[in-house]
């Protein structure tokens, strides 16, 4: 009897969803200053977000968020276990932070799980349940999530209690389609500022906003005349074709309501002449474009209130450059 007893302890305290410290394992954090970051090499980097406090990212091979206190410095490994129990993952498909929050989406075991960045630990998880949340991001103060419902594609999340609800109206009839044929045809960056969201589809090079509970059906002429955008149909803006391989990347601020777009690709898929272009939501204008110098490949790019950050996967190196 004592045997069982303590075989149902174990298994009990397996499943505990309570808060849970973990260890720091891998710094893959070469080295930082004020203008670039040197990751190590031969790894693969995904989702990388930011904060005015922190930047960070997940790596596939080591299997290991990693976020860095901007002010400080110091770096924090987040090492992720392997499996289907409480605080495991099996597929990572999602990172971004609140404050000081940070929160994962994990496709395969349908959850999203929270951890605190001040005390190391984990702190609870939610089920998806019957919501095909299959993106994860934030406008910097409420989680948001990109997916598939009966009326909705959007979806927003509880930043205490993980709780889920549809945003509603957020779907039309052409989006929906695309994503029941093929969700990877509509697999692209997922961002949004407190105005808006915006949603970018990788492989046909377009984009829609979503904005006060409608799908933004105007698109702002000027702006996508000046960087080679044109209006195709409702909800999108394409890139014409010769450039239209791919859309690597775009961001959003609150500070100022600007969005850093990448102009397209070649078809090497890098930034069409390493220069992304910044757009004034609220003029509606083409405001600038930064040149990304000393940069061979750049891939990935994110921003907080005063930088902009852009990873280059040839170099292993996150650059970081000033935007206002």
């Amino acid at each position: 009897m004592r045997k069982y007893i303590i075989t149902v302890l174990v298994f009990l305290a397996s499943i505990s969803t309570e808060a849970q410290e973990v260890n720091q394992s891998h710094n893959i954090v070469i080295g930082i200053s004020n203008d670039v970051i040197k990751l190590e090499k031969n790894l693969s980097y995904y989702y990388f977000n930011s904060t005015n406090k922190y930047l960070g990212w997940y790596e596939g091979y080591t299997n290991t968020l990693t976020v860095i206190n901007l002010e400080s410095r110091d770096v924090i490994d987040i090492p992720v276990n392997k499996g289907r129990g409480p605080f495991e993952f099996s597929l990572i498909r999602g990172f971004t932070i609140i404050d000081d929050k940070a929160y994962i989406l994990d496709l395969q075991n349908l959850k999203i799980v929270k951890f605190d960045l001040d005390q190391n630990v984990y702190l609870s998880e939610k089920l998806l349940g019957r919501n095909r949340i299959t993106h994860l991001t934030t406008n910097g103060e409420i989680l948001l999530g990109r997916g598939l419902s009966r009326n909705a594609i959007y979806f927003e999340i509880d930043k205490n209690d993980l709780e889920i609800s549809a945003i509603n109206n957020s779907i039309n009839e052409t989006i929906a389609d695309d994503f029941l044929k093929n969700p990877y045809k509509s697999d692209g960056p997922f961002i949004a500022n407190k105005e808006y969201i915006l949603s970018l589809r990788r492989y046909e090079s377009s984009m829609y906003f979503y904005k006060e509970s409608v799908l933004v059906d105007e698109y702002f002429d000027d702006m996508i005349t000046n960087t080679d955008y044109k209006v195709d149909g409702f909800g999108f803006a394409q890139l014409p074709e010769e450039t239209s391989y791919k859309l690597l990347d775009a961001a959003l601020d609150n500070k100022n309501n600007l969005l850093i777009l990448a102009k397209g690709a070649t078809k090497n898929f890098k930034y069409g002449n390493h220069i992304v272009s910044v757009l004034n939501l609220n003029s509606e204008k083409f405001a600038r474009s930064i040149e990304l110098n000393e940069l061979q490949s750049p891939r990935r790019l994110v921003l907080n209130d005063d930088n902009l950050f852009v990873y280059d996967e040839e170099k292993y190196v996150i650059k970081i450059f000033n935007y206002e």
